[in-house]
């Protein structure tokens, strides 16, 4: 999960670098972007958050769950999940 997100900035960044141009030729911008992390990760929080630095890029976190630590029965029970 947590290659994910890193892929999704590079190919986030990569879009911005090569592809920052819309059909009028005027630049597209990029707002704000959004990841996911687990609370534990803070290494990856802060690459993450340094490479968006140097970027200029805006973002916003959501806090990740890790699937393993889940109990699938209480999830059932709630309805959460079918």
């Amino acid at each position: 999960m947590l290659i994910f997100i890193f892929l999704l900035l590079i190919l986030i960044l990569f879009f911005k670098l090569f592809f920052n141009k819309n059909n009028n030729n005027d630049p597209i911008l990029i707002n704000k972007i959004y990841y996911i992390n687990l609370e534990k990760s803070l290494n990856r929080k802060k690459t993450l958050l340094s490479n968006a630095k140097n970027e200029n890029l805006k973002l916003e976190r959501f806090p990740g769950v890790n699937g393993k630590d889940l109990d699938l029965e209480e999830l059932y029970k709630k309805k959460n999940i079918h």
